[in-house]
């Protein structure tokens, strides 16, 4: 490696990670509500191109309907949190001093390390944790 070089975890490789966490999370909220793998009437099932999907790219009535399949299909709120998960972490790019990137991926591994969070929750934090600094490079 060259002594100067930087690595950097690209926002695919990350979000990635990101969305395979809300995934794991969705199905297992399913298997657990329902008793089964999604089928075409879940609402979770229903959900799952939307959860994957930018937030700032869904229109009005796609977000209503996410929020909705959401409040039906997961009463405990933990694909939610997931996905404001998520959102967070992809927001991390969008700040382009290395400082302010720092602090958000500071502030994004906090809140993501929060006892009161799922455990899947946790274990994104930790990862993001693990490449606080390539993430903010």
């Amino acid at each position: 490696m060259l002594p100067h070089a930087v690595q950097v975890a690209g926002p695919f490789r990350v979000v990635r990670v990101v969305n395979t966490a809300l995934d794991q999370c969705r199905r297992r909220v399913q298997n657990e509500t329902v008793g089964h793998r999604g089928h075409k009437p879940d609402p979770l099932y229903r959900a799952r191109r939307l959860l994957t999907r930018a937030g700032e790219r869904l229109p009005d009535e796609r977000r209503e309907r996410l929020v909705g399949l959401l409040a039906a299909g997961d009463p405990k709120g933990e694909v939610r949190l997931t996905w404001h998960a998520k959102e967070a972490v992809r927001q991390i790019y969008d700040h382009r001093p290395p400082t302010v990137a720092e602090a958000w991926v500071d502030e994004s591994i906090h809140d993501l390390a929060d006892p009161g969070d799922a455990a899947r929750t946790r274990r994104l934090g930790s990862t993001i944790k693990r490449w606080r600094d390539q993430v903010a490079a």
